[in-house]
């Protein structure tokens, strides 16, 4: 691109006719030309030359003049690709200012438009190259704006597109930051040439006058900026920030979690992040956060639901004298219409009530009937919007006082057995409240936040301690979080507690106390899980009792515990240095835990569906998780390996040399070296009882993964829980990614991935396997299929409506339009089979159904469909 070159500093016209330049006035010269340079060309220009200054021959004014031929200027880009916006109708150009729009703004993908015209745009490259943030910052850093949103609503208040602090005193003082006005923090811009780099451990915001931290100024401002936090300083130094309802509470590290902001450092593969540690994150690459005093450590507390002092602590009596529990509305009488007197489920037949004394005790003064809602004696009542409830007369709850100490009767209808355990509830309830007051006196901690079996879990943990552990116990929980971190101490072995108090006095009690945070976080999310199974199945199919609920929490925090606990044996050896490495990987695998919880809860629910009752001695001793392979033993990887080969044997007549071709992609991809697979993997003790592979595979589609592997132990699967696995870790894969797998059309099994796990037929592949008896090289096809969640509402059969033996009964006959259902003997019609597939697909149609004959394994049925335009520009 031919410009006006200026002159070069230091360069030699005709030197005769030039007065000879002093010493100061050629360094003047020099610093005036370079400054002008960049001014120019800004950094990239700048970065051009260093460039040029490594090389052997050093900087040439040639290279100035190659950078200058070849590169446009600030300016010229900036009018160039403002105009590409404007064309798009990304921007619009007013007298005094654009109007933006903001969501078009936030992804846009620059490259797209200079890749249009590449060689005409070849000169704006080293700007975009750079990273969207700085191309963008650079595009709009002296342009007001305003938003269609806001131009729609008649609010023209033209302002800075981008937040942009000049100085790092400006990007980390509220009050600076208060009166700042703009429509978007650069942090919010998606950079994946700026994010998907960790070469540099400080992200860069784009300044021109100082090097700022990304990660400073994004925190600062999210804390402290009216279009976000808005955060204050309450007259006791408490940080108030808004949350999503625009209402101010305390500020904890959750609030970073709700507005979304996980820090720069995104990798998959980091062992710290804000969404991981926010604690360590800002300590490692937000260090100023701390230092300025924009935050305290203080601050950074991981407040869950249990600070609200309120959920299931017992319920208040309404003023007519009745109170709703389970849907059912139980009359207790106007004498309780009290604020002293609360009410408590303690078992599912057992209401009680209790009375706050003037010392603060409560005491139970009174007991009544809980029912179920099949209960004759029950009358049907309207709850307002066609709801209906039932009501509970006096004559069904019979309530009876009760005082401690003195006999409590049998009720006429009452059997020994329930007596007993009426009684057994009635004292441990007793206990409780004794409890709480001790709780309450010693260490300042309220049991209200919990619920009542979440209360006698603390109790009796408590009690099985020695008295000098429960009064190390109090001192860590009154340091470290009060009711959280007493939960979390209770929930981990007595045995184990001597080497917890040790690690505690090494860590300090900051990351001790973020440690025993993250572990809270577990625990609550396995209570909440473990209530809505038991719900679901154990009060719909069997008594719900709380031995039951309790072994389902005590099976999905085992990994858990087993994590914490195998930290705290290494962390009493480790030198100083290492302890933080080691924290920053505990809890990056306590964060990979809690999702584990959630997925084991939806394998428990898809594997018991239906049934009758549910079987413990299934789910004993389970442990699920996902792995890398480095992080799989050498023992799983022989039963894994083991697993595959039984499975594949059965195919070896139809698929000959399949076995060793699967255990050979397999034995690859387990090995430890390989960082692009991840495993999830289900154990019953030491033994492999199901695995499924994730492999990240850009070259099958932007956010695409590979789902190979799909294996269930021929011991447990006829048990449902293998089949569970899979079924539940696809299911969660397929929240973030496309999935891709392949299946063999000789594989019954292959039908299940179409018919139950939500994937396509999207085409055939053809594979080179080795025969190993005839030495001799043989070719399979196999089906290639997708899962991709956002398309699924776009195919017609994919709705549930139709099921298995409507779709056989379509074959050859009527159908809905557009829908092509053939039947195929595998026997015969192989060859013609995968031919049509073939030929569909690439024609724009995919299999949206694949059901095998019931009564004659090798009959298939394909239903076909026109894709959806999403899925054609996927496939």
């Amino acid at each position: 691109m031919p410009k006006k070159m200026m002159a070069m500093p230091g360069s030699r016209g005709d030197s005769a006719e030039q007065p000879v330049e002093s010493k100061a006035e050629k360094m003047e010269n020099i610093l005036r030309g370079f400054s002008d340079f960049q001014a120019m060309y800004g950094k990239p220009g700048v970065e051009a030359l260093t460039a040029a200054m490594q090389s052997p021959q050093g900087l040439r004014v040639e290279d100035v003049k190659n950078v200058m031929e070849n590169m446009a200027t600030v300016e010229e880009y900036r009018e160039a690709v403002l105009q590409a916006l404007e064309q798009k109708g990304v921007i619009e150009k007013k007298k005094d200012f654009y109007v933006v729009d903001l969501p078009a703004i936030k992804e846009l993908p620059l490259r797209q438009v200079v890749n249009a015209q590449k060689k005409k745009w070849q000169p704006f490259l080293p700007y975009i190259e750079r990273g969207r943030r700085y191309a963008l910052y650079l595009l709009f850093k002296d342009i007001k704006v305003v938003s269609k949103e806001d131009q729609q609503n008649k609010r023209q208040s033209p302002k800075p597109l981008f937040y942009k602090p000049e100085t790092s005193d400006q990007a980390l003082d509220p009050e600076a930051i208060k009166q700042s006005d703009f429509y978007l923090g650069l942090w919010e811009i998606f950079d994946p040439k700026a994010d998907g780099s960790l070469k540099n451990k400080v992200k860069e915001y784009p300044c021109d006058q100082e090097k700022l931290n990304l990660d400073e100024v994004a925190i600062a401002a999210l804390i402290y900026h009216p279009n976000y936090g808005d955060g204050y300083r309450d007259e006791s130094g408490v940080l108030m920030v808004k949350d999503k309802k625009g209402k101010h509470v305390r500020f904890s590290a959750q609030f970073f979690r709700g507005i979304g902001y996980a820090g720069s450092r995104t990798k998959p593969d980091e062992k710290v992040g804000m969404h991981i540690s926010p604690l360590v994150f800002i300590e490692d690459y937000a260090p100023n956060i701390f230092t300025r005093h924009v935050l305290e450590p203080n601050d950074i507390r991981q407040y869950s639901k249990l600070d609200t002092n309120a959920r299931m602590r017992g319920k208040k009596v309404y003023q007519t004298g009745d109170i709703m529990l389970d849907g059912i509305m139980y009359s207790l009488g106007r004498k309780f219409c009290n604020d002293d007197y609360l009410v408590h489920k303690l078992t599912p037949n057992l209401g009680g009530i209790t009375y706050l004394d003037s010392d603060g005790q409560q005491r139970l003064t009174h007991t009544f009937t809980l029912v179920n809602l099949n209960d004759e004696r029950l009358r049907r009542i309207s709850g307002g919007r066609n709801k209906i409830l039932f009501r509970a007369g006096s004559d069904v709850t019979a309530v009876t006082p009760y005082q401690a100490g003195e006999a409590v009767p049998r009720r006429p209808d009452e059997t020994i057995e329930d007596y007993q355990h009426r009684l057994g509830m009635l004292e441990n309830f007793e206990i409780l409240l004794k409890f709480k007051k001790y709780f309450a006196q010693q260490a300042g901690i309220s049991l209200n936040a919990l619920n009542l079996s979440e209360q006698q879990f603390v109790v009796e943990k408590f009690t099985d301690l020695s008295d000098l552990h429960r009064q190390k116990v109090l001192e860590l929980a009154r340091k470290h979080g009060g009711l959280k971190a007493l939960r979390a101490l209770l929930n981990l072995s007595s045995r184990n507690l001597d080497r917890v108090m040790e690690a505690a006095d090494k860590m300090g009690p900051l990351l001790f106390g973020e440690l025993l945070d993250k572990h809270d976080e577990i625990i609550e999310t396995a209570y909440k899980t473990g209530d809505q199974v038991s719900r679901e199945f154990f009060q719909a199919k069997q008594e719900l009792n709380d031995e039951q609920t309790a072994k389902l929490r005590a099976e999905l925090l085992r990994r858990a515990n087993r994590v914490m606990v195998d930290f705290f044996e290494n962390i009493s050896n480790a030198g100083e240095e290492d302890r933080g490495l080691k924290l920053r990987q505990v809890l990056h695998e306590l964060d990979a835990v809690k999702q584990d919880v959630l997925i084991f809860g939806g394998i428990f629910k898809t594997a018991f569906k239906g049934s009758e009752r549910v079987d413990f001695e299934q789910i004993k001793d389970l442990s699920f998780g996902s792995f890398s392979p480095a992080d799989i033993d050498d023992r799983q990887k022989s039963q894994m390996l083991l697993i595959a080969k039984e499975n594949w044997k059965q195919q070896e007549k139809s698929l000959p040399g399949i076995t060793d071709f699967v255990a050979g992609g397999l034995r690859s991809k387990l090995n430890s070296d390989n960082q692009a697979s991840r495993f999830s993997l289900l154990s019953k003790g030491d033994q492999v009882v199901s695995f499924v592979r994730f492999d990240d595979r850009p070259d099958l589609g932007e956010n695409a993964v590979y789902a190979g592997s799909l294996n269930v132990s021929p011991l447990m699967r006829g048990s449902a829980i293998g089949e569970a696995v899979m079924r539940n870790a696809i299911d969660s894969e397929a929240k973030e990614h496309v999935i891709c797998a392949d299946v063999f059309p000789e594989v019954q099994a292959g039908t299940s991935y179409v018919e139950n796990f939500g994937f396509v037929i999207t085409g055939v592949e053809e594979i080179t396997v080795r025969d190993p008896k005839t030495k001799q090289m043989g070719r399979h096809k196999r089906l290639l299929i997708r899962r991709d969640d956002a398309a699924q509402t776009t195919y017609k059969l994919r709705n549930g409506s139709l099921q298995k033996d409507q779709i056989m009964a379509m074959a050859g006959g009527q159908a809905p339009g557009g829908v092509e259902v053939r039947r195929y003997d595998l026997r015969t019609e192989k060859d013609k089979f995968l031919n049509e597939i073939a030929q569909k697909t690439a024609s724009g149609m995919l299999g949206t159904r694949y059901v095998a004959d019931p009564h004659d394994p090798n009959i298939r049925y394909v239903a076909f469909e026109p894709a959806s335009s999403l899925v054609r520009r996927a496939a």
